[in-house]
């Protein structure tokens, strides 16, 4: 009779239990989504208080440091918080978690230093050398201060992901949003500090944000550093550094060339203000992929690759869905947030949109290569996918002008997507996937051609 009542409270409680770690994971991914988009529309929703302030040649000057110094990130913690995860699932006991935890800080913290006084020795050399138009100082220079904030920033944030805290995570993530932005505003509109204000904000906000997370931490840290923790850590991120630059460049080498070429800093600043808008996609993949990437790597593990297939194809409804909904929004937006101010960037950010919406979809595809332990195709596919981006953007550069630095990102993300499906090993799972992607962009792309193009 007991066993009878037990299975009974075991069918009950099977659907229920699952119901509710669905429940969880929704809360996660809005959670997620609300923290990342916050930053985004935070951003978006200031352009108007910005734009009173600033010209269109501030604006481009303002992104194009911001390209340069993201291209920079990296370097800065050099993808140990990678390495971080692995090893906490594989160590059972908290103490020598913190002890690991202790000296990757302690090295981020003293490395991020020596590497922020070099390169202010160095970029100021390179800015003359290579004639670039934005000045070193104090443009470059004020962004490289901020990232002294961003490695412990890093792993406070990550502590609350391996903990499945969604809600501290986002607090602490809105938290720096609204310091950068308003220590920006506060600089720009009370001190008349233009493009410089701008900067400062940013690096300041992200310093004070570093701070706190300092704070977070610091009940864990034990202020020991152990060589013998570094090494293996160093061997085994240093070499995802190249994939993560090569991921950044796909953001940044459109703003290098315009700047190369000499487009005017005008142009360059209604790009900027396009990419604002049509990044919008990469706030709603991220949250995604901060949620669901755990899930893969046991549906690859348990060869669930249909499945896989299923979840890939209904992700790729919602980037097109949501993608297409911006697109019709775009004139809207655009005009209200920049008072008229940025009329061509409507267009920019529609053609964007498609491309964010393309490499979205590739980061699928790089899941599936992570998961079946492809690692090394996945850097040739980069590399691979970085020539083809850089021949297409002077192609298209010369060809279209500043638009086509937007319509060349398609082209060598779409390559990348076939490329990863054919190299998985599960191509003949993944067919519907790739349909799915070609069939969206299809539809995206006749969406922005029957808006038609804005006059510049």
């Amino acid at each position: 009779m007991l066993s009878k009542v037990s299975a009974l409270r075991a069918r009950l409680n099977g659907p229920a239990l699952l119901a509710l770690a669905r429940s969880e994971k929704v809360r996660n991914t809005l959670l997620y989504l609300g923290a990342s988009a916050f930053g985004a529309a935070l951003s978006m929703l200031t352009i108007p208080l910005f734009s009173r302030y600033l010209s269109r040649a501030d604006f481009g000057v303002v992104g194009y440091v911001t390209s340069i110094n993201a291209f920079l990130a990296p370097f800065f913690t050099l993808s140990v918080n990678s390495w971080y995860i692995r090893e906490y699932y594989r160590e059972p006991d908290q103490t020598r978690r913190d002890a690991l935890l202790s000296t990757i800080v302690a090295y981020t913290l003293a490395w991020g230093v020596g590497l922020t006084l070099m390169l202010a020795g160095v970029g100021a050399l390179v800015f003359r050398a290579a004639e670039i138009r934005v000045a070193f100082a104090p443009f470059m220079l004020t962004a490289l201060a901020g990232n002294l904030g961003l490695g412990v920033f890093a792993y406070a944030t990550l502590q609350y992901r391996i903990q499945q805290r969604a809600g501290a995570f986002a607090a602490l993530t809105i938290a720096q949003a609204l310091l950068q932005n308003l220590l920006g505003l506060w600089l720009v509109i009370q001190f008349r500090q233009g493009p410089e204000g701008r900067l400062a904000g940013t690096a300041a906000g992200t310093l004070l944000a570093g701070a706190v997370a300092l704070v977070v931490l610091w009940p864990r840290l034990r202020w020991r550093f152990d060589a013998a923790v570094l090494r293996p850590a160093l061997r085994f991120s240093v070499p995802l550094i190249p994939v993560a630059l090569i991921a950044l460049l796909f953001d940044t080498l459109d703003r290098v060339f315009l700047e190369r070429l000499r487009f005017p800093l005008d142009q360059i600043g209604l790009y900027n203000v396009a990419m604002q808008y049509g990044g919008i996609i990469n706030i709603l993949a991220l949250s995604i992929y901060r949620t669901y990437e755990p899930t893969y790597f046991k549906l690859a593990a348990d060869g669930a690759y249909g499945r896989m297939n299923r979840s890939f194809i209904a992700i790729i409804g919602l980037f097109a869905g949501t993608a297409l909904v911006l697109i019709g929004l775009a004139g809207f937006v655009i005009d209200v947030l920049t008072h008229g101010k940025f009329g061509p960037s409507v267009h920019l950010s529609r053609v964007l949109l498609v491309g964010f919406f393309l490499k979205a979809v590739y980061q699928l595809g790089g899941v599936l290569l992570v998961t079946t332990g492809r690692t090394k195709q996945l850097l040739w596919n980069s590399l691979i996918g970085l020539a083809l981006y850089a021949a297409a953007s002077y192609y298209f550069l010369v060809w279209l002008g500043v638009e086509g630095a937007a319509w060349a990102k398609l082209v060598p993300v779409a390559a990348m997507l076939v490329l990863a499906v054919t190299q998985s090993g599960q191509a003949r799972h993944f067919r519907a996937m790739l349909f799915a992607a070609t069939l969206a962009t299809a539809v995206l792309t006749l969406a922005v051609l029957a808006f038609g193009a804005a006059t510049p």
